[in-house]
């Protein structure tokens, strides 16, 4: 099978001219046809290959519906190759890079899968370059361009078509595609509250779906397009800024439509553990109630990043009871639980009834409010909303020396 691109036709027929110097005209004008025609057999593209097949420097391969292409590229002056993704209709807008800390110093490259599915790149002196490790074996396997932009390396005997051996969804570059899951939290934007994500602003968003995921112990909440021919992107830039980019009905520009952090109250945990942010006080953070700034000396100098701790310890006795935050991003969900069909009165009675729980809240602000979210231990990445924007509502738990302090509820 022959993998062609538009370099690599002008390599082919650049060798044949150069044997054909030699000969007579007839005979280069016949070579020429058949080089024409040679090159016109190939040029069909592919989205996979197996053992026993590669890819080289200048070959590519293009998912089924034409959107990406994965080869080899060029960055920087030096003219280092690396192997990437980028959307076959803009190859300057690189999604992935398998190689990017460590280039390849000539065009000798080449991509190829092993007989039990592993990818590796070599260069031209045939040391590893890249490799992936695989989470198991493969007994057909092959590695295939989605149209997702997902390169995987797969099991064709599987009958399960999520069964990935590996993906390069889970390595990110500095782009994530739509269906792309990430690791490092630089922004959050909090779960699904039974009426829009929580902490962003009620839109009614043309181009994306909210989909949300239960399972016994987990919310998740994602999007996709709503239709599929809707190209998308989001991007780290160097700043720190996530931006949203979508390519316009010609099929040759990208539109910036969305960037986060806007504010800085929009950064990952920014006043620390059990601190809450509001960008219409000064300063921004404050710690919750009955909490006290854990270094006074950093917080008085701005530095939130150790957050806040009880000024009374619970002691999970009797008088113990919540005082009511109001209209905020509700903590992440790094330690909780989560219950859909309890009422809120449901809700504090579950975590009073368990001496780890530090606060809890409604999951769904919808039809008054229903379901039980559960924290334990700290609570971090709190934001506090002006009246307008009113989100949800969490009741924090103190101990009975600090209710009197406060409205409780």
């Amino acid at each position: 099978m022959t993998f062609c691109s538009n370099s690599h036709i002008w390599m082919l027929f650049f060798s044949f001219r150069k044997v054909m110097e030699h000969l007579p005209y007839f005979t280069f004008f016949y070579a020429l046809i058949f080089s024409s025609s040679f090159l016109e057999f190939s040029v069909a593209a592919t989205d996979t290959i197996i053992p026993g097949q590669s890819i080289s420097d200048g070959q590519t391969l293009v998912s089924s519906s034409q959107r990406f292409e994965l080869g080899f590229f060029s960055s920087g002056r030096f003219e280092n190759k690396y192997l990437g993704i980028w959307y076959k209709a803009t190859p300057d807008t690189i999604v992935w890079t398998a190689n990017r800390n460590n280039p390849i110093k000539d065009s000798k490259g080449v991509l190829t899968i092993s007989s039990n599915g592993t990818l590796v790149l070599l260069n031209g002196t045939q040391t590893t370059i890249w490799s992936a490790n695989l989470s198991k074996t493969a007994v057909s396997p092959a590695a295939q361009l989605l149209d997702t932009g997902n390169f995987v390396s797969l099991d064709k005997a599987s009958k399960s078509s999520e069964s990935y051996m590996w993906q390069s969804f889970d390595f990110p570059s500095n782009t994530l595609l739509p269906g792309m899951k990430g690791s490092v939290k630089k922004y959050r934007s909090g779960p699904w509250n039974g009426v829009r994500f929580s902490g962003l602003p009620t839109i009614n968003n043309p181009v994306f779906r909210p989909i949300m995921v239960f399972n016994e112990s987990r919310l998740i909440s994602v999007s996709e397009p709503y239709n599929n021919s809707v190209i998308a992107r989001s991007v780290l830039n160097q700043s720190g800024l996530l931006e949203q980019y979508l390519m316009d009905e010609k099929g040759d520009k990208w539109t910036l439509t969305f960037n986060e952090p806007s504010e800085p109250c929009d950064n990952y945990g920014q006043c620390g553990p059990n601190g809450i942010c509001s960008i219409n006080e000064s300063p921004i953070c404050d710690c919750l109630k009955g909490f006290t700034p854990k270094s006074p000396h950093r917080w008085q100098l701005l530095d939130w990043s150790s957050g806040c701790v009880r000024k009374t310890p619970l002691e999970c006795k009797k008088g113990e009871g919540f005082i009511k935050v109001a209209g905020v991003k509700v903590p992440d969900l790094l330690e909780f639980q989560l219950n859909t069909s309890m009422s809120l009165a449901e809700c504090k009675a579950q975590c009073l009834n368990n001496c780890s729980c530090t606060a809890n809240a409604n999951s769904y602000i919808s039809g008054g409010g229903s379901g039980c979210l559960i924290w334990f231990g700290d609570l971090t990445d709190i934001k506090k909303f002006i009246a307008e924007e009113s989100e949800q509502d969490i009741y924090i738990r103190l101990p009975a020396s600090e209710l009197g302090k406060w409205v409780t509820f």
